[in-house]
């Protein structure tokens, strides 16, 4: 492919979001900027979901184009297949997700396209329309080695075409000195939601109970949504102290990741687990499940515990372990290979080498 006329990113929500395919998005739109910026190409953001138009520009620059749509898919989808079409061959499109992805079927032959799979949209087989949509795809950028897996085996999707691109660290996330702090509390930032019990809070609370009161630490839920009352109830039955903050902003959870000693989510639903880079830069052992990407970013042994998925004697063990004092080692290393594997600047490398394959 020649150097394309411009590059297009397309997101489901970008500034108007705290989750994390959206925390993630910024970053990869900032390294997808000075991308263009390189290229001297032109970068336009297609956003699904935001409806305000009102940018971040420390990731996205007035330079580039932004375009929101408030959730009409409709306009979206019918401004981007004019654009591919408008010049075949000649514009990149980026895909923060496969749902988004499937557009791809809709461009000239040609077009060059990488799709981002985040993990559990890809964990079950999707219907055989979006699958064969997405073969259009010309790369796809899972974020971890175990969402690389399900997109050969569940998905059935060329593995040639795949190349992992592990998250990062955000930019602007704090990197603080780290001076052990003492006891502190355990912390847990999840969407508290029916469909989210896979975060493991509700284990986290059984696993808190069979530790002696003198030896348990306060445990702190960054988060909030309907399953927060049963949580509330397992809790109070269990006579365990849960603080749940509901939503926080980001100065506040700041502080929270300042004053733990450890992060606890044993989930078994995370394709990568940001969240866990986020605790490991503030020094904290983390304790996570064997499942998903999770143990791709906690290290069993040396960053923190990696358990069983909900096996609840596991996790009274694995919080005694990051609360005593390996927990302090643990701490350390991660904060180690966070600043040696997933800072920005690693991340940018990483996109912009994708970039240069995406369109070689």
């Amino acid at each position: 492919m020649r150097k394309p006329v411009s590059v297009d990113f397309v997101v489901p929500d970008l500034f108007e979001s705290v989750g994390g395919i959206a925390r993630i998005a910024r970053s990869m739109v900032l390294a997808l900027g000075s991308w263009a910026d390189g290229q001297n190409v032109p970068l336009r953001v297609s956003v699904l979901v935001d409806r305000s138009g009102q940018r971040d520009k420390r990731y996205l620059a007035a330079r580039h184009e932004l375009q929101v749509y408030g959730g009409d898919r409709l306009a979206m989808s019918r401004d981007l297949v004019l654009r591919a079409w408008s010049q075949p061959g000649r514009r990149a499109f980026v895909f923060a997700h496969p749902h988004l992805g499937t557009l791809a079927a809709a461009f000239p032959f040609g077009t060059r396209s990488a799709v981002v799979a985040h993990g559990m949209d890809v964990w079950t087989p999707l219907k055989l329309e979006r699958r064969l949509a997405l073969r259009r795809a010309s790369r796809y950028w899972p974020v971890s080695r175990d969402t690389a897996r399900h997109l050969r085996e569940t998905q059935g999707l060329d593995g040639k075409k795949v190349r992992p691109l592990l998250n990062a660290l955000d930019p602007f996330w704090p990197l603080p000195e780290l001076v052990p702090s003492g006891r502190g509390h355990l912390l847990t930032v999840a969407r508290l939601h029916p469909k989210h019990q896979y975060k493991g809070v509700d284990v986290t609370i059984e696993a808190l109970a069979k530790i002696p009161r003198e030896r348990r630490l306060p445990f702190v839920v960054a988060g909030d949504g309907p399953d927060r009352a049963r949580l509330e109830a397992l809790a109070l039955t269990r006579d365990v102290d849960v603080r749940f903050l509901g939503e926080v902003a980001e100065a506040e959870l700041i502080e929270h990741f300042a004053g733990a000693a450890a992060f606890v989510m044993p989930s078994t639903g995370e394709g990568f687990g940001l969240v866990y880079l986020e605790a490991m830069a503030f020094g904290m052992p983390c304790v996570a499940a064997r499942a998903g990407g999770a143990p791709e970013v906690v290290i069993d042994g040396r960053t923190g515990v990696v358990i069983e998925p909900r096996n609840v004697e596991a996790l009274m063990s694995a919080i005694e372990r990051v609360t005593g004092p390996e927990g302090l080692v643990l701490g350390a290393a991660g904060r180690r290979r966070v600043e040696s594997e997933f800072l920005f600047a690693s991340y940018e490398r990483r996109v912009h080498a994708a970039m240069d394959e995406l369109i070689a």
